[in-house]
């Protein structure tokens, strides 16, 4: 993840916070949609529909959250305006398969995930309440997992971040990824944890004491006069936690 510069911070992550929502509105309601947040999804789709009109990315993502919420009258407008062109007939042809018919809509896989998951709490998930994230999933939901781990990465609270780490194993991790990893070590470090080295892959520890060594040893703590010289450390986490986090 922070192999990218994240300049666009939250923004990058929870794309309503954006201020050129026509442009993001279809991203937005992908991020939920692969979520399994069905109403996230299908308000942003909406409002997607609304600024853009007929796309045919759009009308498939509302054909698709229509027929999963099995409101089929709906679902079928959506169908028709794609029936008008040649460029998408086959695929309205496709999804005609699926009306008024609640067997097959929960026979396809992409839509069967939604009922699997078995959200507690399906509605619209604000993005001030990131815990929606937890509250509302079953305990297979990896990718909103991993959505909320990181937007405690981003927002460098990794006190909370650290805490769902350990998490990490339901969903398959044998060690924690690159950027988790080196906010564990910072968070063991910066609170005087005891830090065992064989929890960690070893460049990750040569790497933080080499950092450690530039920004204290060498320029006394002053992140602004050490920035030129971490530019070796620019896509790691810690790179990310001094000099792009929203606290900087």
């Amino acid at each position: 993840m922070f192999n990218y510069p994240q300049l666009s911070r939250l923004e990058g992550l929870q794309l309503e916070r954006r201020s050129d929502k026509d442009k993001t509105a279809i991203q937005t309601s992908d991020l939920y949609y692969d979520m399994g947040f069905l109403n996230g999804a299908m308000h942003w789709a909406n409002e997607a529909y609304m600024m853009s009109g007929d796309n045919p990315r759009i009308l498939r993502r509302l054909t698709d959250v229509y027929l999963i919420a099995h409101q089929y009258k709906v679902a079928e407008k959506f169908i028709n305006l794609l029936d008008k062109s040649l460029v998408t007939r086959k695929m309205a042809e496709t999804y005609k398969q699926f009306l008024y018919c609640d067997s097959c809509v929960s026979s396809n896989a992409d839509y069967r995930r939604f009922y699997r998951l078995n959200l507690k709490n399906n509605f619209y998930a604000s993005s001030k309440t990131p815990e929606f994230n937890l509250i509302n999933l079953c305990p297979d939901n990896k990718m909103a997992f991993e959505y909320l781990i990181a937007y405690y990465l981003l927002v460098t609270d990794i006190h909370t971040a650290d805490s769902l780490f350990v998490e990490l194993n339901r969903f398959g991790y044998d060690r924690l990824p690159s950027a988790c990893e080196e906010a564990h070590l910072l968070y063991l470090v910066q609170n005087g944890f005891p830090v065992r080295v064989e929890e960690f892959h070893k460049n990750t520890i040569q790497d933080f004491y080499k950092l450690d060594n530039i920004l204290f040893s060498d320029h006394n703590g002053d992140r602004a006069a050490a920035k030129d010289a971490l530019q070796p450390f620019k896509r790691t986490y810690w790179y990310y936690y001094l000099y792009n986090s929203p606290n900087w």
